[in-house]
C-alpha cells in the first residue's frame, strides 16, 4: 500500500464552455475536440494507476460521441461529477431557480445517458456562493470542490481578461458561509462541513506561494520553474502527510491550434505538455495512492485508512 493519498480532477470544459467563456466562435474543426483529449487522459490514467473526478457539463452528454467516451470512463472506475449543463459564467449572479435547473439537469441526464448521479460538483469558474451551497445541500451531495481562497485573484482573472473585482471568474473576495479566517487558515486538503452533510474540499493552493494547484498554471510557467513547483507540491504533501489533490483540464493537453487565447500564449507544445504530465505522474506513481473525490469524501467522514 502507498502510504500518500492522490485525488485527481478533471473539469471536462468542451468547446461549448470555452467559446463562451473566451467569447470564441466554435468552427467546424472545434467540434468534439475537447472531448477527444478524454481518451489521453483516460489512457495516461491507466498507465498510473489513477482513478480520477471528471466533472462533466450536462448540456455535452446530448452528443452520442461524448457520452461514449464518458461510458467508456464510468466502465473503469473513473468518478462523474456535476459541473453545471451549460457552465454559465458568473452562476453565482443566477436566481436559485436557474441555479437549481443547472445542477438537476445535469444530474439527470447523467443518470439516463451514463447511470451514475453525480454526489460532487464544482461551479463553473469556480463561481460559488451560500445559495448555490445551500441547493446542493438541499439536493443531497456529498461534496462541493468549488472554494478558491488565494490572495492573487485579482492577478489570476487579469491574465485571463477578466475583470479583476467585478467577474465571477475564481469566486468572489468574500468568504462564504459566515466568517472566516484569511486564506492561509484553510486547508487546501482537508474537507470541511459547510451545509448540513455537505462537505466542501477547496481548490488546492501550492505550497508558500499560494497559487492555485492546477496543472494549467504549471503548464503557463516556464520549464524550469514548473518542475521545480512540482517537486515542491511532492514533497511538502509527503512531509506533511496531506492528501495532495490535482486539478486538471481538458485544455491542458490539447493542440495547439485549438488553444484559447491566453492558453495559446503561455501554454507549451503539446509533445512538451504530455511530457511534463507524465513526468509528474511518474513522480507520484511510488508514494501516492489515487482515489475518487467520492471516495476521499467517505474515507474522510468515517476516518478509514485508505485500501
Amino acid at each position: 500500500m502507498k502510504p500518500h493519498l492522490l485525488i485527481a480532477q478533471v473539469d471536462c470544459d468542451s468547446e461549448i464552455a470555452l467559446a463562451s467563456h473566451y467569447k470564441s466562435p466554435i468552427t467546424s474543426d472545434l467540434q468534439n475536440v475537447y472531448y477527444k483529449t478524454l481518451y489521453v487522459f483516460k489512457d495516461i490514467f491507466r498507465r498510473h494507476a489513477i482513478q480520477g473526478t471528471f466533472f462533466v457539463v450536462g448540456k455535452d452528454l446530448e452528443s452520442e460521441t461524448k457520452c461514449e467516451t464518458l461510458n467508456s470512463l464510468v466502465l473503469e472506475g473513473h468518478e462523474i461529477a456535476n459541473h453545471t449543463y451549460t457552465h454559465p459564467s458568473n452562476l453565482s449572479t443566477k436566481d436559485s431557480f436557474q441555479i437549481l435547473d443547472e445542477i438537476q439537469r445535469t444530474n439527470q441526464i447523467c443518470t439516463q445517458k451514463l447511470g451514475v448521479t453525480p454526489v460532487g460538483f464544482r461551479a463553473p469558474d469556480f463561481d460559488i456562493n451560500d445559495t448555490i451551497l445551500r441547493i446542493l445541500s438541499e439536493g443531497h451531495f456529498l461534496y462541493d470542490c468549488s472554494t478558491l481562497a488565494t490572495p492573487w485573484k485579482p492577478l489570476l482573472k487579469m491574465m485571463k481578461g477578466q475583470s479583476p473585482f467585478a467577474s465571477g471568474y475564481l469566486g468572489k473576495w468574500n468568504q462564504l458561509h459566515g466568517p472566516q479566517k484569511p486564506y492561509k487558515a484553510l486547508n487546501a486538503t482537508t474537507p470541511r462541513s459547510i451545509y448540513n452533510e455537505l462537505m466542501e474540499i477547496p481548490v488546492p493552493l501550492v505550497p508558500y506561494i499560494q497559487i492555485p494547484c492546477n496543472f494549467s498554471y504549471l503548464l503557463a510557467l516556464p520549464n524550469h520553474i514548473s518542475h521545480y513547483l512540482t517537486r515542491l507540491i511532492i514533497k511538502h504533501h509527503v512531509k506533511c502527510n496531506t492528501p495532495l489533490v490535482l486539478i486538471f483540464h481538458l485544455s491542458d493537453i490539447v493542440d495547439n491550434p485549438y488553444l484559447f487565447k491566453t492558453e495559446s500564449m503561455f501554454y507549451k507544445s503539446l509533445d512538451r505538455r504530455l511530457f511534463f504530465l507524465d513526468s509528474f505522474l511518474n513522480a507520484l506513481d511510488e508514494t501516492f495512492t489515487s482515489i475518487t473525490s467520492k471516495d476521499y469524501i467517505n474515507l474522510y467522514i468515517n476516518k478509514e485508512t485508505p485500501p
